[in-house]
């Protein structure tokens, strides 16, 4: 994806759902009945150590989604930043699954 031409309001969108994409991939998928705040509090409860980034995340993404005003480049900037570093503890989250799969095999 070209986040070049994106506007920060289709940006904090993308890296909303790109942090959805990988929490899946790490064991932490979003039930399909889930909003946005209730998944918040499921993916805090298995990252707590990522609470704000994830609210911050959230967010940032409930404003792009049904703010009626676009949002400006800090708050993308924001969401980035958020999700790089939510993506840190995924790593290590989808690490230990790895690493308990291959204990059971």
């Amino acid at each position: 994806v070209r986040l070049l031409g994106l506007s920060p309001t289709a940006r904090a969108r993308y890296f909303y759902l790109s942090t959805l994409r990988r929490a899946a991939q790490a064991g932490a998928a979003r039930a399909p009945a889930q909003t946005p705040l209730e998944y918040e509090a499921t993916l805090a409860q298995r990252l707590p150590a990522a609470s704000a980034e994830i609210d911050a995340l959230t967010a940032s993404f409930l404003r792009a989604r049904y703010a009626p005003a676009p949002l400006d480049e800090p708050a993308a900037h924001r969401a980035q930043s958020a999700a790089a570093r939510i993506k840190h503890y995924l790593r290590r989250l989808r690490r230990a699954a790895d690493a308990a799969d291959q204990r059971e095999a």
